[in-house]
């Protein structure tokens, strides 16, 4: 996990500023062969060079591949100038994007490990090489999950509190056994061939936004998968996340059905926001969870 002024010298420096003077040492250290990286993004201008330079700090290779989807600024063409695969998604939807995404790069889910992460978090040099560890699966599909913190900067209340609930319900959940809390910016699934896996995958509704991430979990475990839980402090990120400032957090907790927050990203089109079901609450069908941390 990076520290505090790590994160404040990497939002401070500005999208224009960290391509100018970083990003050829960052295409030198991005690898074809390298773990693959799919970070979903629009308009990320300005947010996505600082993920690109913290991902090249990575202990093991990497390689970012950015799925561009309805973006109208130079998102791509400085994903590229940093090294980064871009790819882009005919539909404007996270979703559509990161399946895309799994579709190009890896179809027969052969490829072992790929990690998620989103175009406005920060990783430290050895989130990757933690994740991959815990997600390489040994016969049946994985999906690995660790934490994140907030560091928009607009309200450092809203921060703290999004931050310290994050943290409460992963432990409450690992007491009751339930997987940790999904987080579309710290994510990692190694699909281990299975047709069955890679197919509940494809089958997520593209525009699925909001609880995608718990879906994905479940519909992997559904499919034959294991959840991990990653819980040490040098996998977890720090993200952006939504524009929320503290009085929206009050309303978000009295809307269970997603719909004052689905409403904040009408421009991307008819979000579907995953709701879960009394089944998806009951602790008897969640999988069993193993937990790891890492110093």
């Amino acid at each position: 996990m990076l520290t505090q002024r790590q994160v404040r010298q990497l939002w401070g420096f500005g999208g224009a500023r960290i391509v100018k003077e970083h990003a050829e040492r960052t295409r030198r250290c991005f690898a074809d062969d390298g773990v693959p990286v799919l970070i979903a993004a629009r308009n990320e201008e300005e947010d996505l060079p600082a993920t690109l330079l913290a991902l090249s700090w990575s202990s093991i290779p990497v390689r970012p591949v950015v799925v561009v989807n309805g973006t109208t600024d130079a998102t791509a063409e400085r994903a590229e100038r940093m090294g980064a695969v871009a790819l882009e998604s005919s539909l404007c939807f996270k979703m559509a994007s990161l399946q895309h995404g799994v579709a190009t790069i890896d179809p027969g889910g052969r490829l072992g490990p790929l990690l998620f992460t989103d175009a406005d978090t920060l990783v430290g040099s050895s989130w990757a090489e933690i994740m991959v560890r815990r997600c390489r699966a040994d016969s049946r599909p994985v999906v690995t999950l660790a934490n994140s913190v907030f560091s928009h900067g607009e309200s450092w209340l809203a921060d703290a509190a999004r931050s310290a609930r994050n943290v409460a319900i992963d432990q409450l959940r690992r007491v009751r056994r339930q997987p940790s809390i999904a987080h579309g910016d710290n994510m990692a699934i190694d699909f281990a061939g299975s047709t069955a896996a890679l197919e509940a995958y494809a089958n997520i509704d593209p525009a699925r936004f909001i609880g995608e991430e718990e879906e994905i979990v479940r519909r992997i475990v559904r499919a034959g998968g294991e959840c991990r839980s990653e819980t040490g402090k040098k996998a977890i990120v720090v993200t952006r996340g939504d524009r929320f400032n503290f009085a929206d957090l009050l309303h978000i907790r009295r809307d269970p059905g997603h719909k004052r927050r689905a409403a904040r990203y009408a421009e991307y089109g008819e979000v579907k926001p995953f709701v879960e079901s009394d089944e998806d609450e009951n602790p008897a069908n969640f999988p069993a969870n193993t937990t790891s941390m890492t110093p």
